[in-house]
């Protein structure tokens, strides 16, 4: 994966991106050329929530309903489940591709020692 950060791209641009590897020995593969269409803007939210459900110790999230996207565009989610707000000591993930993600509850954590309540983010 590849992030280039604090450019100033107008959205629903496309650009073209040529891609070289170089390694130790000073070899050079050859180049790819790729289009990248520029989105930065966020999806808009629909109104509805996450379905959140436990089982045991299992935690199902699905999120498909919440944002309005363009099934086109391929988007990456961020899930942050914490047993305090602003914690991260259930799970980060970054990059999901997928609406779908579950997660086992652990009993506790160095930050709870009882997780009696769960923090949950999608970005």
């Amino acid at each position: 994966m590849l992030s280039i950060e604090n450019l100033d791209l107008k959205s629903n641009t496309i650009i073209a991106a040529e891609i070289k590897a170089v390694n130790v020995g000073q070899f050079t593969s050859e180049t790819i050329t790729t289009l990248i269409q520029e989105h930065n803007l966020a999806p808009p939210l629909t109104g509805y929530s996450a379905n959140i459900t436990r089982i045991n110790d299992i935690l199902l999230l699905d999120w498909a309903d919440v944002f309005n996207t363009d099934p086109d565009i391929l988007h990456r989610y961020g899930l942050i489940i914490g047993s305090r707000d602003g914690h991260t000591d259930i799970a980060d993930v970054a990059h999901l591709s997928k609406h779908v993600y579950d997660v086992t509850i652990p009993p506790y954590t160095l930050i709870s020692p009882i997780v009696n309540e769960l923090f949950v983010r999608i970005v």
